[in-house]
């Protein structure tokens, strides 16, 4: 795929920055960076996962899967430091997954609040310092909901509103997936805040 760099000083029309490239969108997911950072940014309408692979000019190659939200971008992720030099590369990007790995589970926490009219709410807090994609599917009264469910990346610390109802929910957690920020730090990460988990 191709790849465009900004080598004035103005910022493109497309929000480029001086300094950055672009690669082209691989299923509405284009992969921009400078010689630090990258992001994801994901133009389509539902949650997509992914994989980046960095080249270092010592022959390191290292591939990494990361979500990002419908309509929206990731956080900057960290590719080169220090004396490293090297490329990087969106290779895939399909949509992500209804089931993953639950390894996150354990440090996020589901909190119940009364809202307006007394109507209780669901909330999903994230306390790892990474963000999370989180897979959840909803049950009222213990029935399966068509098209209730979360599919969602979630900032660290940051928490989602989930279910807003008086019926009774269940969740099925499908997914809890660990979100690279930095190719250089410790993995896995070590959460914020230490929880009970959340009932799968």
């Amino acid at each position: 795929m191709a790849h465009v760099c900004n080598m004035g000083g103005t910022v493109w029309p497309n929000g480029l920055p001086p300094g950055w490239c672009m690669q082209d969108p691989i299923n509405d997911v284009s992969l921009w960076y400078d010689k630090r950072y990258f992001k994801l940014k994901n133009a389509s309408d539902r949650a997509m996962r992914a994989t980046v692979k960095r080249t270092l000019t010592s022959g390191q190659v290292q591939s990494v899967d990361l979500d990002v939200n419908n309509h929206d971008a990731t956080d900057l992720v960290v590719w080169l430091a220090g004396t490293d030099t090297g490329s990087i590369e969106l290779v895939t990007a399909v949509k992500s997954p209804e089931s993953d790995t639950l390894k996150a589970l354990d440090h996020l926490a589901v909190e119940q609040e009364t809202g307006v009219d007394n109507i209780p709410l669901s909330y999903v807090r994230n306390h790892w310092g990474v963000p999370v994609y989180i897979s959840i599917d909803i049950y009222r009264d213990n029935m399966p909901q068509p098209d209730s469910w979360v599919r969602h990346v979630l900032d660290p610390r940051a928490r989602l509103l989930i279910y807003a109802d008086f019926s009774v929910p269940t969740f099925k957690w499908r997914a809890g997936v660990l979100e690279r920020t930095d190719f250089y730090q410790p993995w896995p990460p070590q959460p914020a805040i230490k929880v009970s988990p959340a009932t799968p």
